[in-house]
């Protein structure tokens, strides 16, 4: 199994969580803990916990907000806002006011541990944060509430964190499935998968995962490399008799380092998807002799080389893509959910999607222009947006309990070698071409790495679809998010990763 050599075997966590609920308990606890690869001032921490308690004391709206934006982390108070911050505060205060701090139990620079007393109001709180002395969150929790530094107490820490984001956000429409290389620890489902009919998500939803299904072809190519039927250091055109530029590599399709043109241009959004009779036309949309830069010189994230990698595959094994995929990926490792189909199929329990970004016509350039209005009239289903077809690029439609199984059956070598497996997600690093900042990608992967720690897989984003799919080796944690709205997925994701992956 694949494990990232880490130092520290185990991530940079931070105990947070903003689920708010009453509890009865003689004292109350309150739990500060800090990312374990950066001590802090356990002073600081004591003197900024003091004057926490003494703000929250005032029950005073206005000193609370300016607490709030004073001391919170801006990460989460983008997430949060602060106004609901104030008031989630101000609702702790309501419940438990003239808190006194009883004693401090514990502070080692990395957690405190102190008991409060509020009148007969009992109950237990734990608070987060930042390495920057910034507080990241809070919750209240049993009086028994105890940190455990094995890695199972640090998956439950991190699966307590998400509940309380998932619980305590608004409007949330989501599915998300969180395990490790054994076992599924935790399942969530949230919101509607249709609207109209009030139809709530379940483990059965199934979402368009949009390019997270890259990740299909990604393990396919995978599979053919162990197999020894391909080389990615091998040029495009040894595998496939097109005319196309002979100096691009099977690597640069997986790395977006093509050069090709992507598909989804205005020629795309203009034209009929009616015409589209396989995934194999999505490819006219795309000028493959007119290269943006020479391949493996840049980077710029392409589905037309997703596409081609399809043709190869299907070129190899004599089979059609999705044949391919069934067969050997999705059969084998118990992804039954998962399916290709046009949108405008039929799917069983299929999610509907969402959307608050609208088009305009530009009628004297003839382009398309995308906008977002976050208005709740705003809100419409993603018909328009719909791609017309699942493909190799993404478009797929599955569960996060499939997507679990995929990681969980690449670490466990039940497709692939670690030896292949290790070559496909390791970190490579190239200038984006539109934007000359270095960006990480891997074979295949999206690589993300912050300091010592990595963590891989893939996301997926259209309107009224947004989806991910990572593994964090350091913790030996897979999780699975799937969303029928525009960023759901995207906004757990984000705050999960700072969560555990904290930097200045």
């Amino acid at each position: 199994m694949l494990k990232a050599s880490n130092k520290n075997t185990s991530p940079c966590y931070k105990v947070m969580v903003s689920n708010i609920k009453r509890l009865s308990s003689l004292f109350f606890l309150v739990l500060i803990y800090t990312s374990s690869f950066a001590q802090l001032d356990p002073q600081t921490i004591e003197v900024t916990f003091i004057n926490w308690v003494k703000v929250l004391n005032t029950g005073n709206t206005e000193k609370i907000e300016a607490y709030t934006a004073d001391h919170f982390a801006p990460g989460f108070i983008e997430f949060m806002t602060t106004e609901k911050i104030t008031n989630m505060l101000l609702d702790l205060h309501q419940r438990l006011p003239d808190m006194q701090i009883q004693s401090i139990q514990y502070n080692d620079g990395y957690k405190i541990a102190a008991l409060v007393r509020s009148d007969e109001n009992q109950s237990g709180l734990m608070l987060n944060f930042m390495k920057n002395h910034k507080i990241q969150g809070w919750s209240e929790t049993d009086i028994d509430w105890q940190w455990k530094t094995n890695d199972k107490s640090d998956q439950q820490v991190v699966i307590h964190f998400i509940d309380s984001i998932v619980t305590n956000l608004d409007h949330l429409n989501l599915a998300i499935t969180i395990g490790n290389s054994d076992s599924i620890l935790y399942q969530k489902n949230i919101g509607l998968a249709n609207r109209s009919f009030e139809i709530p998500i379940d483990e059965r939803t199934r979402f368009n995962a949009a390019s997270t299904s890259k990740i299909f072809t990604t393990a396919a190519i995978m599979l053919l490399v162990d197999q020894g039927k391909l080389d990615i250091e091998a040029n495009l055109t040894d595998y496939l008799d097109w005319d196309i530029p002979q100096t691009i590599k099977i690597k640069h399709l997986l790395q977006h380092t093509s050069g090709l043109p992507d598909i989804f241009t205005d020629k795309y959004w203009l034209s009929s998807k009616i015409n589209l009779k396989s995934w194999h036309d999505l490819l006219s949309f795309s000028d493959l002799n007119n290269l943006n830069f020479e391949p493996g010189a840049r980077y710029e994230y392409s589905n037309t080389g997703f596409l081609l990698l399809g043709l190869v595959i299907e070129k190899i094994s004599g089979q059609d893509y999705f044949s391919f995929v069934q067969n050997h990926i999705w059969g084998p490792l118990n992804m039954h959910d998962t399916k290709n189909a046009r949108s405008s199929d039929i799917i069983n329990n299929q999610a509907t999607g969402y959307t608050n970004v609208y088009a305009t016509l530009n009628t004297d350039t003839n382009t398309i222009n995308f906008n977002q209005d976050n208005s709740s009239s705003a809100l419409q289903t993603n018909a328009m947006f719909a791609n017309g077809l699942s493909s190799p690029a993404g478009g797929c439609y599955t569960t996060t309990m499939d997507l679990f199984n995929l990681i969980q059956g690449l670490i466990n070598e039940k497709l692939i070698t670690e030896a292949t497996l290790e070559q496909f997600a390791t970190i490579q690093e190239i200038r984006s071409f539109r934007f000359d900042v270095l960006r990480a990608y891997g074979n295949g992967f999206m690589i993300n790495q912050v300091g010592e720690y990595i963590y891989w897989g893939h996301e997926g984003s259209l309107p009224g679809a947004n989806s991910g799919l990572y593994y964090f080796p350091s913790s030996d944690l897979i999780v699975s998010i799937l969303s029928n709205s525009d960023e759901d997925a995207r906004k757990v994701l984000n705050s999960l990763v700072e969560f555990m992956f904290i930097e200045e």
